[in-house]
């Protein structure tokens, strides 16, 4: 995810910023996320929204029910959603709501940044619920 000339990306455990003001990306700043998380799984997708904040699926597919959203601000990792989160994959942030791929129902969840609720959008086919883009008003793209 490009913001502000630098790509965030999440790699294994850790939370990764490469700055990409040239065409050659350097490392410039990795942040550990195993302190933060008692069982940690398999940081997946990542979405910014306008402020900065990162946020992020762990789809833990050993332990479905450790599955998460986090939001990475001011150098700490909060868990803003778990239950009923399970195999979160795709991410993408939307007018101040995270919609997430949640594969564990087969359903595609949004959950609402400012009162921390989550709601069932759509329930899809059998399959990974990966990439998740807006198209249009109300409409999004979502691969299987």
């Amino acid at each position: 995810m490009l913001y502000h000339l630098r790509a965030f990306l999440v790699a294994g455990l850790s939370l990764l910023s490469l700055n990409a003001e040239s065409q050659n990306y350097r490392l410039e700043k990795a942040w550990e996320t195993e302190p933060v998380f008692s069982t940690p799984g398999f940081l997946n997708d990542v979405a910014i929204d306008e402020k900065g904040v990162i946020y992020f699926t762990d789809t833990s597919p050993r332990k479905p029910e450790a599955s998460a959203v986090n939001a990475f601000r001011d150098g700490s990792v909060d868990t803003i959603a778990s239950d009923p989160i399970n195999r979160s994959n795709g991410l993408l942030y939307d007018r101040r709501s995270l919609l997430v791929g949640n594969s564990g129902d087969q359903s595609l969840k949004k959950i609402d940044l400012e009162i921390n609720e989550v709601h069932n959008v759509a329930r899809l086919d059998t399959g990974i619920i990966d990439g998740i883009k807006h198209y249009k008003d109300d409409y999004y793209i979502v691969t299987l």
